[in-house]
């Protein structure tokens, strides 16, 4: 079953997140794209996300490829919009990285105090903090 739920995760990551950061428009635009859907995706903060459920539970070392690679596509397809934006590519990628954590590290706190704010300030603000020149994860 887990894995009928990372295939239906993989389209959703190409739907969701690389087709609108790899499309036409500012890098602005792309990221806005991209966290709207992101947004959408986890009902505003109310769900869980299967990979973060995969890695923390028993079956990371079943699954491991697959989440490494998706989380990997996300990350390197954000790094180059960030690229495209001007920064380096060491710097783009920390971003990018960052950025997973702080919509991880919101989901389960959102689920862990049954309350979705944490998620939709990260939401709001991670295409700002992603783009702005003097960045530092919160």
């Amino acid at each position: 079953m887990a894995a009928a739920v990372l295939t239906r995760l993989n389209y959703w990551l190409e739907e969701s997140i690389l087709s609108p950061l790899h499309s036409r428009g500012t890098p602005s635009d792309r990221i806005r794209a991209m966290v709207k859907n992101v947004d959408e995706f986890y009902n505003h903060g109310q769900c869980s996300c299967i990979l973060a459920v995969l890695t923390v539970g028993g079956s990371n070392h079943l699954f491991h490829t697959q989440i490494q690679k998706a989380l990997n596509l996300g990350i390197n397809s954000l790094a180059q919009v960030l690229v495209e934006q001007g920064f380096d590519l060491e710097e783009a990628r920390q971003r990018a990285e960052d950025a997973i954590l702080q919509i991880q590290g919101a989901l389960i706190l959102a689920r862990g105090l049954n309350d979705t704010t944490p998620f939709d300030r990260i939401m709001k603000g991670l295409p700002e903090m992603l783009l702005k020149l003097n960045f530092s994860a919160i």
